[in-house]
């Protein structure tokens, strides 16, 4: 019996250490098979390692778009409008489309994705306070993923905001872009100064 790396293991259904070993002089069946060696009871197993339930791992998903020159917005009013994009950031994105020409991310896995948004923008002050909305939407089906209300101080010029959302899950092939709109002020004079999306990949479910 050869005994490989002794990499102990918590196995939590025996409550003592375990050890990967090969059994190379064994006869047959075990001959080159990994087993496993009960510390407490000094017993072997032929039982191999138990392998981890497939939805239980997390495959990498990453991509992120961003607005890197200021631009122009309409006013913001209860009609959303979508935030645009002229630049990807991540060289080389994981089971993500950087869509440049919808302003939005495609994530090409299904399961749960972290939306994360920033954004800094310009708007002409007021002397009382305004809100406007921040949501995440799903374009290819019209469904809002999450929303969150972002308010203003009395003459303010520059609006800087971040957050993240924890989606729920999506399918295959969903378009993700942020919107912006108000539905209890009109913001004039807007300008996006900078603005970036990110989708991370978190859990199949």
């Amino acid at each position: 019996m050869a005994i490989g790396p002794l990499n102990a293991s918590n196995d939590t259904a025996l409550g003592s250490p375990v050890f990967r070993v090969w059994s190379n002089l064994a006869p047959a069946p075990q001959d080159g098979d990994t087993v496993r060696y009960n510390a407490a009871t000094q017993t072997w197993l032929s039982t191999p390692f138990p392998v981890p339930d497939a939805s239980s791992l997390v495959r990498a998903g990453y991509g992120a778009i961003q607005q890197s020159v200021a631009v122009a917005l309409p006013n913001i009013t209860a009609t959303a409008q979508k935030l645009p994009a002229n630049a990807a950031v991540v060289a080389t994105p994981i089971n993500v489309t950087q869509d440049l020409t919808n302003d939005g991310l495609i994530v090409l896995l299904a399961g749960v994705w972290s939306i994360s948004l920033n954004l800094a923008m310009r708007i002409t002050p007021a002397n009382t306070g305004r809100e406007f909305i921040v949501r995440a939407f799903n374009a290819t089906d019209a469904v809002v993923l999450d929303t969150t209300v972002v308010g203003i101080g009395r003459d303010i010029e520059v609006v800087n905001y971040s957050v993240s959302f924890l989606g729920p899950v999506l399918n295959l092939n969903k378009l993700v872009v942020a919107q912006i709109l108000s539905t209890t002020d009109t913001i004039t004079g807007v300008t996006l100064l900078n603005y970036s999306l990110n989708a991370t990949h978190v859990s199949y479910n």
